[in-house]
């Protein structure tokens, strides 16, 4: 289960980056993987959709967060940090 919310949650922010200029076309293809995720695993697409969308939301949001930890650091090595310390925490605990 970890798996697929860090799968989503990477997915979502990609698509963030891929589509940086157009917000509709973010959502569009938001909902067009949740709906084919729906046809295979039927209501775990509302997980995979709300995954999607906290990933998508940490993409336009990394400002604010680099700003509020004070970090200079090259975009892809801090998310690649906050993941790696996300994943590690989420461990732990189980």
């Amino acid at each position: 289960m970890l798996y697929y919310i860090t799968i989503f949650i990477v997915i979502g922010f990609l698509i963030g980056m891929a589509t940086s200029e157009n917000e509709d076309n973010a959502f569009q293809i938001i909902i067009f993987i949740t709906l084919a995720w729906a046809f295979v695993f039927g209501w775990w697409a509302v997980a995979s959709f709300v995954e999607l969308i906290i990933g998508y939301s940490i993409y336009r949001k990394r400002d604010f967060i680099s700003k509020f930890l004070d970090l200079d650091l090259n975009p892809w090595i801090m998310w690649t940090l906050i993941i790696l310390v996300l994943l590690v925490k989420a461990i732990l605990k189980h």
